[in-house]
């Protein structure tokens, strides 16, 4: 059995990102009200027949030879129905602007211009070649946040930066409407410049072609181009309304080879390509093996971490740089979309950051378990690099406060490793992952622990509909559920788990509030009997052991008990007003804490 055409695109997309250009021609703008070439040559002499006050008949191009004695030029007759630059532009805005009397809709961006700004977006697609004179790709594009380099004449070729430096390039063959320069005419397709014949001869042997919209039928230098080019570097994928071709079309396909896509519509075809390439993203997760031969590595070189200190460091700094490279490139774009579609890239982008991060996740659970202190700068290192990317301002609030969710992953995976069972507990790593981190976020440089708070970072309402249902706090719940995987290795037992998640939730609560910022966060400990049970044994234990207690020995808190009794004290006192939002807003109140400030008062005599 065959596989799809169009599945086979979207994996060659998805496996080869940038590899494909685009040939876009009118039928990709046509349902947004925007006529083809000869289209607007044919208005613009029904025009000039209406200034002159002459009937043309029925043949508009024969009555123009005639009364001119030349051919139908598309500058030509641009300079008779408008005298001035502006003149001209204001005759040609009506055919490509939107106006008042335009259906609605009409001259804007289509589906097929959404998702084509999408795969730019994603880096799938960063060389467009159309033929059309609109803006219309060019503004969805800007609307997901990609700038494209548009290029339209002989002179942009000259000054254009290389390709293999632009995000996305967007080369209007034929010219811009904004510029009475645009090749139009029979004569105008018929032979190419050197410059841009040159330009294409690269852009087809150097990339694979997806063509759709157009017909091949007028455009002899382009056909020209196609045909001159004997590069089978890359498949071409040839999208044809209903599988029908025009002869000329029929030629280029077979002399390239080419895979014909059978399309009910352009807008249909894009979309379906945008929504599968995201869909093998999000599936898009680190082969197992790679990460157990890096945990096999670390521990390699945690046995002997005198000579192998710069190794393990390496390893580290490695998966860091990685994941910032990936985070900082086109895949987590400023996107500013509404209401479902907010939700939808959002959640996108949620898994994206979460498969990039697993690795470097389970590197550092395996530090934090079996290292005794001597690698502990190595977590807080990781930490304040991923927390120093930096956040995009002209996105959406939840979009931008998602860049620091791989700086929240790695402090919770780190630290819920520290805590994890009573003889593994490395509580002298605290420090590094909840005190020593500082970095610069936006414009202001201090304790990462001021930023990373789950609800800071998860948006509540978005997170709230990955699970629906009534749900206290589902930023906590989402690390809850996604950082299981990375722990099982060292909490076989879903209660080791539950109890080591809310016992650093606890202590991540308290150092917060020892640090004096504003608002202590709240956590899934504050409404689960076994978190509160993990807190009086914490609470219990500092009353108890005083100094010699071994989160006081980590060095929370300065190592002083009266320190650590005031952060409780305040977070309990926070607590209260934290506890009356959470019943207004879901008219039940969750597990109260028990009092934990007398309870240290009675441990300690």
């Amino acid at each position: 059995m065959q596989l799809d055409p169009l599945i086979s695109l979207a994996f060659a997309m998805h496996e080869n990102p940038g590899v494909y250009a685009l040939l876009l021609g009118s039928g990709v703008s046509r349902d947004a009200g925007i006529p083809t070439g000869w289209g607007i040559v044919l208005r613009l002499l029904a025009q000039l027949a209406a200034a002159e006050q002459v009937d043309p008949g029925r043949d508009l191009v024969a009555w123009y030879r005639e009364r001119y004695t030349e051919e139908p030029r598309y500058d030509d007759i641009l300079s008779k129905v408008a005298k001035t630059p502006a003149e001209r532009r204001q005759t040609l805005s009506q055919y490509f602007e939107p106006s008042e009397d335009d259906e609605e809709g009409a001259k804007m961006p289509r589906a097929a211009h959404r998702a084509i700004a999408r795969l730019a977006r994603g880096g799938y697609v960063r060389m467009i070649l159309t033929t059309n004179f609109d803006t219309l790709l060019e503004t969805a594009l800007r609307d997901e946040g990609v700038e494209p380099v548009v290029i339209s004449t002989d002179d942009g070729l000259k000054g254009a930066r290389p390709i293999i430096h632009s995000r996305c390039m967007v080369v209007k063959l034929h010219g811009d409407y904004r510029d009475d320069r645009i090749r139009n005419t029979e004569e105008e397709l018929r032979e190419y410049s050197k410059p841009l014949n040159a330009f294409l001869d690269r852009v087809l042997d150097e990339f694979g072609l997806i063509v759709c919209g157009w017909s091949a039928e007028y455009d002899v230098a382009l056909r020209k181009s196609l045909r001159r080019s004997r590069s089978r570097r890359y498949t071409t994928y040839w999208a044809a309304y209903l599988g029908q071709l025009d002869e000329q079309a029929e030629l280029v396909v077979k002399h390239r080879d080419a895979v014909v896509i059978n399309i009910e519509s352009a807008d249909a075809f894009f979309d379906q390509i945008a929504d599968k390439a995201e869909a093998l993203e999000r599936l898009k997760t680190p082969h197992p093996l790679s990460i157990e031969a890096a945990v096999a590595t670390a521990k390699r070189y945690l046995e002997d971490p005198e000579h192998n200190r710069v190794k393990l460091e390496e390893l580290v700094t490695e998966e860091v740089q990685r994941i910032l490279k990936q985070v900082r490139g086109g895949d987590f774009p400023p996107f500013a979309p509404q209401a479902q579609e907010l939700f939808e890239e959002w959640k996108r982008q949620l898994g994206r950051y979460e498969s990039l991060t697993e690795p470097l996740l389970h590197l550092l659970v395996t530090v934090a378990w079996f290292d005794k202190g001597e690698s502990s700068h190595l977590l807080a290192h990781a930490i304040e690099r991923l927390a120093e990317t930096p956040r995009q301002t002209a996105s959406t609030e939840a979009l931008s406060s998602l860049r620091l969710y791989p700086a929240l992953r790695a402090i919770y995976a780190a630290g819920i490793a520290s805590v994890a069972t009573l003889q593994a507990r490395r509580f002298v790593h605290l420090g590094a992952i909840l005190v020593a981190p500082v970095a610069r976020i936006e414009d202001r440089r201090g304790p990462i622990l001021r930023e990373m708070t789950p609800p800071n970072v998860l948006n509540y309402d978005l997170t709230k509909q990955l699970y629906g249902g009534n749900v206290f706090l589902p930023p906590n719940e989402h690390l809850f559920n996604s950082l299981r995987g990375v722990l099982a290795r060292y909490t076989e037992a879903s209660e080791e788990y539950l109890r080591a998640f809310n016992l650093f939730e606890t202590i991540f609560a308290l150092v917060h509030a020892d640090m004096g910022l504003d608002w202590p966060p709240g956590g899934a400990f504050i409404y689960r009997q076994e978190a509160i049970d993990a807190c009086v044994e914490i609470v219990s234990d500092v009353a108890r052991e005083q100094r010699d207690s071994s989160l006081l020995k980590a060095g929370l808190f300065g190592g002083d008990p009266a320190r650590f009794r005031a952060s409780l004290t305040k977070y309990q006192s926070n607590l209260r007003e934290y506890l009356n939002d959470l019943l207004r807003r879901f008219r039940r109140a969750p597990l109260i804490w028990p009092n934990l400030t007398n309870l240290y008062d009675e441990a300690s005599k």
